[in-house]
């Protein structure tokens, strides 16, 4: 689920592809390859964002991201991955993105695409790992979690601030799902 600075309603579905939810009319729109084989790739959809100019992207099971144009109606891009994509999340009002993966944390520079690995790993959490869940929380720093728990990383500094398991707090599980501010 996302809302775009528009308050529209994104949803993504496994089968169904997106759906726009229409507050005016309430009532959802369909964006599937179910009605337009134009829009093969919308499965399997795992997460959405949105750039500085009001282009979606989604994120699917396909092991690629899809840039939309909401306006036309139409995909503008598909950019393969090569890898399956739990989150992606604007990096500091650029239109580079965060994606997290089971493997670790990603940067896709949208002009270029490219994608850049960056390593989580230091004296703080020294492992990569499974990240399902990113959350800006200003400064270029983000809250980070997945199925190792849940850390902070300074993107300025390119380092692991803090790192949160069962062994060193009082977390119930470390396999998270998801965090909210």
């Amino acid at each position: 689920i996302f809302v775009d600075r528009s308050n529209n309603l994104w949803v993504g579905t496994q089968l169904g592809g997106i759906n726009l939810y229409n507050p005016n009319r309430h009532k959802f729109e369909l964006i599937s390859h179910l009605i337009n084989s134009n829009f093969s790739k919308c499965k399997e959809i795992l997460s959405i964002a949105e750039t500085q100019n009001g282009q979606i992207l989604f994120q699917n099971a396909l092991e690629g991201i899809a840039l939309f144009d909401p306006t036309e109606r139409k995909i503008l891009r598909w950019i393969q991955t090569g890898f399956t994509g739990n989150c992606i999340v604007p990096e500091n009002n650029k239109d580079y993105f965060l994606v997290g993966t089971p493997e670790g944390l990603y940067r896709f520079k949208l002009a270029e695409n490219q994608f850049e690995f960056i390593s989580t790993k230091n004296k703080v959490k020294n492992f990569e790992g499974d990240i399902k869940s990113i959350v800006p929380i200003g400064n270029n720093q983000y809250w980070m979690a997945g199925k190792d728990g849940m850390f902070l990383y300074d993107m300025d500094k390119g380092e692991t601030l803090n790192y949160f398991g069962i062994g060193n707090s009082n977390l119930g599980s470390e396999n998270i799902r998801s965090l909210r501010i």
